[in-house]
């Protein structure tokens, strides 16, 4: 059995490309037997270097590639309209990046492991605003939220809520500012 049977559990026969010791090295495309396709660079058997991948569900990556993996900078583009420009690391989105939806909601900021996390800016297309800190995909930490009716809350959050010391100001100006918990002021 050849190293590229044992990668990839198949031979070269849906691979067309440069081979070194029957592996593919240099460039080429490879169709996989789930219906992903690869064309790109190629190192000792692995997918390596600049790339991109065209997923079976539609869905496509263009950029760096290491060890078989996005790794590095590149953009994938959802098969649901989302798309992400930034950072790779172990076949997911880590570091920092931009995630707009078919929408028009975009997120620009830190990600790990797929989810935002760090600090990051949310921009709603109804005019909802808020940049601070996530954990999770939910805001967590001290943020500031600017709603479309004017009301704005600066303060700490909690697993996506209101939770801590914090300012919600009113679309009236009236002022409510001191300690939340789960989203509701604390007299």
């Amino acid at each position: 059995m050849g190293l590229f049977k044992k990668i990839f559990g198949g031979d070269n026969d849906d691979y067309k490309g440069d081979l070194r010791n029957d592996v593919p090295h240099g460039k080429g495309i490879k169709k996989f037997s789930n219906g992903d396709i690869y064309e790109g660079d190629w190192v000792n058997g692995f997918m390596e270097g600049k790339g991109t991948i065209i997923f079976d569900d539609g869905a496509k990556y263009d950029g760096d590639m290491k060890d078989n993996q996005k790794h590095g900078k590149g953009i994938y583009i959802h098969a649901d309209g989302k798309k992400f420009v930034g950072e790779f690391r172990n076949d997911m989105k880590n570091g920092n990046g931009t995630l707009t939806y078919a929408n028009g909601d975009e997120y620009t900021g830190s990600f790990k492991d797929e989810l935002f996390d760090g600090k990051g800016t949310f921009v709603y297309v109804d005019g909802s605003h808020y940049k601070g800190e996530y954990k999770n995909n939910l805001f967590d930490g001290k943020g500031v939220l600017k709603f479309p009716d004017g009301a704005v809350y600066d303060g700490e959050w909690e697993a996506g809520t209101y939770h801590g010391m914090g300012e919600y100001v009113f679309p009236e100006g009236k002022i409510q500012k001191g300690q939340f918990s789960r989203g509701k002021f604390l007299d």
